[in-house]
């Protein structure tokens, strides 16, 4: 039985394998299983924690965070592990990254005093702050790839609720649910 604290659970593209992070020792790398069960396969081995991963819409590449580097940024490698390389060079730190269903942009929030959602090009450039909240967090694309739905906390009161913005930074509204709620997430297109 494994006693290791497990995380960030997500489907490939093609639904045969789940990747997901798992803590054992002190550091935390991101590991892939076939979905019909079996071993596991370590695809990160770095000192430090290494967590989130997205698969690109072909699943040839992953975009994950790590704090490798000192500080929280965030890296793409290889489906199968290779060539790991940082992209993200702004101020701040650099969290859940979330690839675009198109596979040319990432979403991500950006953590510099407030917490913003943002999105940049998959090497890292263009990088463009579309939210400007006091703690908004855990993007999700649209299906369509033009909508991103994040979590916004309020400052003052401490409540969080489902938000939605545009590609452009713009029409950003909430989205009614009951009470408080966090970490949104898309279902697939289904005919």
């Amino acid at each position: 039985e494994n006693r290791n604290p497990t995380i960030a659970p997500r489907w490939s593209p093609d639904g045969k394998s789940i990747l997901y992070s798992m803590a054992v020792a002190g550091n935390t790398d991101i590991y892939r299983v076939p979905a019909t069960g079996g071993a596991s396969t370590k695809l990160t081995d770095n000192p430090g924690i290494d967590v989130g991963g997205s698969y690109s819409p072909d699943g040839s590449k992953i975009v994950f965070e790590s704090d490798r580097s000192g500080s929280q940024q965030c890296y793409i490698m290889d489906a199968d592990g290779r060539n790991q390389k940082r992209i993200s060079f702004f101020g701040g730190r650099c969290a859940t990254p979330e690839w675009s269903p198109r596979g040319d942009q990432i979403a991500f929030t950006r953590i510099a005093g407030d917490f913003n959602v943002g999105v940049m090009n998959t090497s890292g450039g263009n990088m463009r702050v579309l939210t400007r909240g006091w703690q908004d967090e855990a993007p999700t694309w649209a299906p369509n790839g033009r909508i991103i739905q994040f979590f916004r906390t309020e400052k003052n009161t401490g409540r969080s609720g489902i938000w939605q913005v545009d590609l452009t930074g713009q029409n950003e509204r909430r989205l009614p649910t009951p009470v408080d709620a966090s970490d949104p997430a898309w279902g697939p297109i289904r005919p």
